[in-house]
């Protein structure tokens, strides 16, 4: 097996070829002008197996491009199999239809992926296991938490980890037992009068003196800013923030620095100014397992 990494996965990608000992593809890539995408592959036996990484950061749409590129390209070149590391799936959150003829995005990326030929897709935190049911190939979901964790315990002291609404409990259950801490949890309601979403206090442990704000991902930063806000109010004074993807769109990395937040630490499944942590080492497991029935 040699691996082919992405422009949207460089940093990544190297660190689990280096983990692997795997050869690199080369991979040109280029953007025309108009914003349209070229990309070849290097030479590939014909019946080599290939390892891809391939991110769909923003620009999600181009990088979801790319990606399908990558798997085209090399399916042209190798009857082997083709394994594709999507350190963030885009479009995911969108699993279901909320409104009649809605577009499902989720639905309609697993076909556009699965229609290039990939044998297996490994996801790091796909968000939600219904953006798994559209895929009709083998999918594995990576989860990046002892990542997370081994950063969070070389770099500074146990806070308690807190989730910024009921739909990360179990995620800050988890992380909280590997650093050996407490936990606790914020909710989300929304004003139906006015349609704003209001954050309440939902569990505390006593003498929780600093905090680790923990969501799988963060867009705008609303929800977490709302919840560093309410643990200001209840005396927490020490407030971080970890998260695996971090978009922070429409500023929202300002939005959760002036709510209190001290610092922001991100995962390398987008690659961005707060990437602090990286899940090549849970990414190259994944592999390794995977490889054994290749």
């Amino acid at each position: 097996m040699r691996i082919a990494v992405g422009p949207a996965s460089r940093r990544l990608g190297e660190k689990i070829a280096k983990n692997l000992g795997l050869m690199e593809v080369y991979v040109e890539f280029k953007e025309f002008p108009d914003g349209e995408t070229y990309l070849r592959v290097g030479e590939i036996e014909p019946s080599e197996d290939i390892l891809l990484v391939q991110s769909m950061a923003p620009p999600q749409a181009r990088n979801l491009m790319v990606l399908v590129q990558m798997i085209s390209a090399i399916r042209d070149c190798t009857a082997g199999k083709i394994v594709a590391v999507v350190p963030y799936l885009a479009f995911a959150r969108q699993d279901k239809a909320f409104l009649k003829c809605e577009a499902v995005s989720a639905k309609v990326t697993a076909k556009v992926i699965e229609a290039n030929d990939v044998d297996t897709l490994l996801i790091v935190e796909p968000h939600s296991d219904e953006s798994f049911s559209w895929f009709t190939r083998k999918v594995l979901p990576i989860d990046p938490l002892q990542d997370l964790a081994s950063f969070l315990r070389n770099s500074r002291e146990t806070k308690t980890v807190i989730a910024p609404d009921k739909g990360r409990i179990r995620e800050a259950s988890v992380l909280a037992e590997m650093l050996g801490t407490s936990y606790g949890w914020v909710e989300k309601e929304r004003d139906r009068r006015t349609g704003e979403l209001v954050s309440k206090i939902g569990q505390l442990p006593v003498n929780t003196g600093s905090a680790l704000l923990f969501d799988d991902l963060i867009s705008t930063g609303g929800t977490i800013a709302n919840a560093a806000r309410l643990l200001k109010a209840q005396g927490i004074e020490s407030i971080e923030v970890a998260t695996v993807h971090g978009l922070f769109v429409q500023e929202g990395d300002v939005k959760i620095f002036q709510s209190g937040v001290s610092s922001i630490y991100a995962a390398d499944t987008i690659e961005g100014k707060y990437t602090a942590y990286s899940v090549a080492r849970s990414v190259s497991q994944a592999v390794e397992k995977l490889s054994h029935g290749l």
